[in-house]
């Protein structure tokens, strides 16, 4: 038996070398994973434990887009992380984390009536960037002094104040999106085709996604409507019942 436990660990220690030497020379952030940050990346806020083989702190798009392919082509998954507040252990698993909060956590650009930012940054935080301005972010979660803006917009946390401002989605204008392709797409919920593109392959990829969604919103519109849950906030499952903005679709 110990011999088997020797082995297995060899085996994981070869694996997260491979995985260091590999994403450090294509990666401008970190690449991590020596065992004491891959234990601080095994836990989040839930009761679950599960050491990571590998932590990325990206920098930007580019960084994501290198682990997206480079998982996608060895078979890893990759757990996107923020604050790791969620209770459910959303953010760890036995892949690569990708950490958001650490360099990708910045405001872009804030115009009179919306903000862009990056998903690492916290929502306290960019409502204190936007009271210079007169303005603030509507949903307030509990959690707003650590949670990220991208795992409030993954769970949809509302706060006490949804009545007022709806819901984070629903306070959503736009997104840059990297598919499991690789491609980087942009999704803006005002352009008239709801889709926009960088290059040419990830709008084709974007237009056989929007064709895949209607049909299966079509085939089975039935099942969509008669099984929508009856409360104001729906955080369960796919939000499927929003998607039909006229004769188009708003990905947002």
């Amino acid at each position: 038996m110990p011999s088997a436990t020797v082995l297995v660990n060899r085996r994981m220690n070869k694996e997260r070398s491979r995985i260091e030497a590999d994403l450090g020379g294509v990666v401008d952030g970190e690449v991590l994973c020596d065992d004491t940050f891959l234990q601080m990346y095994a836990s989040d806020a839930s009761i679950y434990e599960m050491r990571p083989l590998a932590v990325v702190r990206p920098t930007g798009s580019a960084d994501v887009i290198h682990c997206v392919n480079y998982a996608r082509e060895n078979q890893i998954p990759l757990y996107p992380r923020g604050a790791a507040s969620n209770v459910f252990g959303g953010s760890i698993g036995p892949g690569i984390v990708l950490d958001f909060s650490t360099a990708m956590r910045r405001v872009v650009s804030v115009e009179r009536e919306s903000i862009t930012v990056q998903p690492g940054i916290v929502v306290a935080d960019l409502n204190s960037e936007l009271s210079s301005h007169g303005r603030r972010f509507g949903p307030d979660p509990l959690t707003r002094r650590m949670s990220t803006i991208g795992g409030v917009l993954a769970r949809n946390s509302c706060g006490s104040k949804w009545r007022r401002y709806g819901t984070p989605r629903d306070n959503v204008l736009s997104l840059k999106v990297v598919l499991s392709g690789g491609e980087e797409i942009s999704l803006d919920s005002s352009n008239d085709p709801g889709l926009f593109a960088t290059t040419p392959p990830a709008n084709s990829q974007l237009k056989r996604i929007e064709k895949r969604m209607q049909e299966i919103l079509s085939r089975h519109e039935n099942q969509i409507v008669e099984r929508k849950p009856k409360t104001k906030i729906n955080q369960a499952g796919y939000n499927l019942f929003d998607l039909k903005m006229g004769d188009r679709l708003d990905l947002t």
